[in-house]
């Protein structure tokens, strides 16, 4: 021991000390050693360490010696290893090292042999060595530890186990080989059970198969294979546990690892489903978006794990969770993937067929979502979901909820009607008994206080009815309604709804064959104004007309005796029609096959009913009138059919007239939505219902009024989210600095705490000030996005329409307006005025206020810009005064203006206008300022003219670059190929602005490189210097241009020269 002097004392005595924490402190120390011996290459001194503590302590008899021998081995494994591996040097004391470990496996003490495990765990992390040998020395060791472990009975898998799961989270290929080989080894072992625990290490197991090494991948789906056949018939599988750790895997972005993970699920549904039914919503979660994956095999296996699930039928009792697959489905049925939502709807039919109960009690939290999902684009999700509807709505309770909430959600969306309302209506009439939904939504739409809405659902419920073959057994009945009670019934049912619209009550009439009472409808509409919308309609039911749906009618007109008052009402639709529109020709060729010999036989009864029935009187005629003419002339209707057509002509007038109690709609009705017979009410009493508590009150406008609902919305109900219990009551709140005139928002976003109230004036102003800072059309306000972001933001506020935006920002302009009126009379200002001509050769003139205020700050405010006539002096000096006039300006310091000889004339009729003015200076003699930036600018365009023509060539260069995008691209290309690192291009000058060639000439001087490579790249370039300049001035024209003033005639100047370059340089 006296050799090895660089191990103290200390360290080997508590090596083998009793007490644990010393032979790992004495261990540490060890370790460290072995390091600096090792980092200096020193491995005489590590030889004789391991021979000392192989002869010294693992050779010895004592009991806590031979353990710190094998401590101290393993100590010293962890020193040699660097973090890049075990060098090859280091390799060989592996020679010196093993054998003695593997020996002390065969020691009587078990702690000993325990000690010789720790050990060979610490030399087996060398299969991480990236070094050849070391691998292949670490493979070896790794079979003689597989071959002790199968033929020992002694081996604990439970201390394996926790080992194993330690290190299956390294992400080192090599590690990941030798622990798959384990598990290998060890399942193969007859007297081991891996699958019981199966659960504890099939995570890392899993995280393996998206390994970049495909030997890895094979290897691990090898052995998830292996368990997953040993699973059929193993009862010691714990399904749950398994079953979770599929589930979170089965999002794994990995496509193998998905498929593999479905293909275990499949057969554990298979093998253990009543297992896993209390399960079953969070596997439905993985398995229905898998159904729509991309890969066809990971489809088909979710498509037979989801077939699975439907067959197995489990109940409630047996745990099954509805309320969890509910809201699974619910949530697949927002996915964009048309086979997620079509198998998420199939669950929910299927769970009501079979649990109808239970579903229904968690309705309210899916019937939204089925709702919205009617506007889905594809047309199979949205047949599935009106089979769930129908399903849901035989109970008339959920029957009439459903009618009243499709009516609610063509109301706010108004391209669900356009786009899905002939489906949705027709096969909900297929589904649900169209005579039944027909009558349900006419009495709820009857109620209805919106009576735009109204109109255009019943045009559209009457074109259905009218045109789809879905409903052909409805027309049947209701062409019977003069004959048959259930038909009588269904028209009295739909007649005063489809009041709402003249045109469809006069096609439902003609439908039914009531032809004497729409002759009535027809000579009532007489006596009312047309508008382009009902002339519409009108047309459109002359189509109809020709159509399959009215071939009785066709036919009876070639009856003219029998039904004369088709005739009738045909030729007061002719009459009410424009003569030169295309509906008129049609009815009017139709009405030229009556025989001819019906007009020529006057003395015929059928004749006189026509010549009696054509004395209608030109005032409106009133209830008792047309019931006496009902008497008088031959009604087939009310003698077979036992129908009041008077009361029904009654109801017609009604619902054409407005509303006595008309109101407008309050903003408090945003809150509250209408609700119709409820309890069996009367429509003619509309009621509307609290939105966050159902709370419901009469909505019959100004005779119930909302008094009520605005004490019940800011009091009462305590589920209003936005309710304030103390209007008084602020709120703190962080508020950005705000900028003041004239000041620069400094961008860094600094405020302060204060305390605010909720203000309708404040946000309104705000809203005007944005119009104005962000130039926007007052539209703005009203685009949906716009609406629906503000409605996020303070659901109290009220977006205004745009007329009323309008007014806002007027106001706000007269205020601003006036404050700085009252601010310019306490200063002297220096007006400055310019003028320029648009594209559209409109002359106008701006004026702008400049002047120091109290604070000594520099501010400017433009005052005016307006149309002039023209650019003569005298024209510019009365709009200047004009407009001093309008701001009652009187204090006058100085007036700038450039150098235009107009702007003399201007000056010398302002000091004429304005020199008895009160606190003129001087009478205005040194009014006139002229601009020094335009002398500037006149100075430096002067100058210019030295090197004219080096700056003409790099501007016709430019030009060149820039006419068009293949030049361009070209130009790119030898930008890149000289390597310039520039992020800007070259760009063209204003000649007449000397900053604008500035900039030309400082961008132009980068690419010189890239103009000498385009001459070789392009030669086209060096030819467009050949060419006349007229013939470029030619091309600008015939593009509606004005040219850039080139004189005509010569050749352009060019190609660009060294010297060019170098005149350049001297600008720049």
């Amino acid at each position: 021991m006296a050799s090895l002097s660089f191990i103290p004392s200390s360290v080997l005595r508590n090596l083998s000390d009793k007490l644990p924490e010393k032979r790992t402190s004495a261990a540490y120390e060890i370790r460290d050693i072995v390091k600096q011996l090792n980092a200096s290459s020193d491995h005489d001194r590590i030889r004789a360490l391991i021979n000392m503590l192989i002869t010294e302590f693992l050779n010895w008899p004592e009991l806590n010696r031979r353990e710190g021998g094998l401590i101290g081995l393993s100590a010293t494994m962890n020193g040699l290893l660097r973090d890049d591996g075990l060098d090859t040097v280091a390799a060989r004391h592996l020679e010196q090292i093993v054998p003695p470990v593997l020996n002390a496996f065969t020691d009587q003490d078990s702690r000993v042999r325990y000690r010789a495990c720790e050990a060979l765990y610490n030399i087996a992390k060398l299969s991480a060595d990236s070094d050849a040998n070391v691998q292949s020395a670490a493979k070896l060791l790794d079979r003689a530890l597989m071959d002790i472990v199968t033929d020992s009975s002694q081996f604990s898998i439970e201390e394996f186990i926790p080992l194993l799961i330690e290190r299956m989270r390294v992400i080192n290929p090599f590690v990941r080989q030798f622990l798959l080989c384990w598990i290998k080894v060890i399942n193969g072992s007859p007297e081991i059970d891996m699958l019981s625990y199966l659960p504890d290490f099939l995570d890392g197991l899993l995280n393996m198969l998206s390994d970049s090494n495909h030997e890895v991948q094979h290897e691990a789906a090898l052995r998830l294979s292996d368990f997953l056949q040993e699973a059929d018939s193993s009862p010691s599988v714990d399904y749950v546990r398994v079953a979770k750790i599929l589930v979170h895997k089965a999002t794994s972005p990995d496509e193998f690892t998905r498929l593999t993970v479905i293909t275990w699920i499949n057969k554990f549904v298979k093998v253990g489903g009543e297992n896993l039914v209390p399960h079953y919503a969070d596997i439905l979660g993985v398995i229905l978006p898998c159904i729509s994956d991309k890969d066809e095999r990971i489809r088909k296996v979710a498509h037979q794990t989801n077939e699975e699930l439907h067959a197995f039928r489990p109940s409630p009792a047996e745990g099954l969770d509805i309320g969890a697959i509910l809201s699974v489905a619910k949530r697949q049925l927002s996915s964009e993937r048309e086979a997620t939502q079509i198998q998420a709807l199939h669950w929910i039919a299927n769970l009501l067929a079979r649990n109808r109960a239970e579903v229904l009690s968690f309705l309210d939290s899916i019937f939204d979502a089925l709702l919205s999902t009617l506007s889905d684009p594809s047309t199979e999700v949205v047949l599935l979901v009106l089979e769930v509807h129908a399903c849901i709505a035989r109970d008339p309770h959920h029957f009439h909820h459903l009618v009243v909430s499709l009516l609610h959600n063509f109301q706010i969306k108004n391209s669900l009607l356009e786009k899905r309302g002939s489906l949705i209506i027709c096969r909900l009439s297929v589904l649900l008994d169209a005579e039944k939904v027909y009558q349900e939504f006419a009495t709820v739409l009857g109620a209805e206080v919106d009576l735009d809405f109204a109109y255009n659902m019943v045009q559209a419920l009457n074109l259905i009815l009218l045109t789809s073959s879905e409903l052909c057994g409805l027309r049947v009945l209701l062409k019977q309604s003069l004959v048959n009670d259930a038909g009588k019934d269904l028209f009295v049912s739909l007649y005063g709804t489809w009041c709402h619209s003249p045109v469809a009550a006069i096609s439902l009439c003609l439908l039914s064959q009531a032809y004497q009472h729409a002759t009535c409808l027809i000579h009532l509409l007489g006596e009312e104004d047309f508008n382009l919308k009902f002339m519409l309609q009108l047309g459109k039911l002359i189509l109809l007309l020709e159509t399959p749906t009215f071939v009785h009618l066709r036919l009876q007109i070639l009856e003219p005796r029998t039904f004369i008052w088709l005739v009738k009402a045909l030729y007061g639709l002719l009459m009410l029609l424009p003569q030169q529109s295309e509906a008129f020709k049609i009815l009017w060729t139709r009405l030229k096959t009556i025989p001819s010999n019906f007009f020529h036989e006057g003395q015929s009864e059928h004749y006189l009913l026509w010549n009696q029935g054509s004395q209608v009187s030109h005032h409106r005629p009133s209830g008792s009138q047309i019931s006496e003419r009902n008497e008088k002339i031959h009604d087939m209707g009310k003698l077979h059919s036992g129908i009041d057509f008077s009361a029904l002509m009654q109801l017609f007038e009604q619902k054409q007239q407005p509303p006595s109690h008309a109101f407008e709609i309050s903003v408090v009705f945003s809150h509250f939505h209408f609700i119709h017979l409820i309890t069996g009410g009367d429509p003619e009493y509309p009621r509307a219902a609290y939105n966050y508590c159902g709370k419901d009150y009469g909505a019959r406008g100004k005779i119930d009024g909302t008094s009520n609902m605005w004490a019940h919305l800011k009091s009462q109900c305590t589920k209003y989210p936005y309710r304030v219990v103390d209007p008084k009551q602020q709120t703190l709140c962080f508020v950005k600095k705000e900028v003041g005139e004239g000041k620069e928002h400094d961008g860094a976003g600094s405020g302060a705490l204060k305390v605010v109230n909720y203000s309708d004036k404040a946000y309104r102003n705000a809203l005007a000030k944005m119009i104005f800072v962000d130039e926007l059309p007052f539209r703005h306000v009203e685009k949906e996005g716009f609406r629906s972001f503000c409605a996020v933001l303070e659901p109290r506020f009220t977006l205004p329409c745009r007329t009323t935006v309008a007014r806002d920002c007027m106001k706000l302009f007269y205020e601003r307006k006036g404050k700085l009126k009252k601010a310019l009379k306490k200063q002297r200002v220096c007006p400055t005025t310019d003028t320029w001509t648009s594209i559209q050769n409109l002359n106008y003139m701006c004026l702008t206020a400049h002047w120091i205020d109290a604070d000594w700050n520099l501010q400017k405010r433009i005052l005016n810009i307006c149309l002039v006539l023209n650019h003569k002096g005298e024209t510019i000096g009365k709009h200047v005064e004009k407009c001093l006039l309008e701001w009652g300006i009187d204090k006058i310091f100085t007036i700038t203006v450039d150098n235009a000889s107009s702007n003399d004339g201007a000056i010398r009729y302002l000091k004429r206008k304005t020199k008895d003015w009160n606190s003129t200076i001087l009478e205005h003699e040194f009014i006139h300022m002229r601009c020094c930036a335009h002398i500037v600018n006149l100075i430096v365009c002067e100058g210019l003219k030295d090197q004219n023509e080096s700056i003409a060539k790099i501007r016709n260069a430019v030009w060149y670059v820039r006419s068009s995008p293949s030049r361009f691209q070209t130009f790119k290309n030898c930008v890149e190929h000289e390597k310039i690192p520039s992020k800007i291009l070259v760009c063209l000058d204003v000649p007449i602005r000397w900053n604008s060639t500035y900039m030309m000439l400082e961008v132009a001087e980068k690419f010189e490189k890239a103009f000498e490579r385009l001459e070789k790249d392009d030669p086209r370039y060096l030819s467009f210097f050949k060419e006349d300049e007229d013939e470029d001035e030619d091309k600008d024209e015939n593009k509606g241009g004005k040219g850039r003033g080139r004189a005509k005639g010569r050749k352009r100047i060019g190609p660009l020269t060294m010297d060019d370059w170098a005149n350049v340089r001297v600008f720049v």
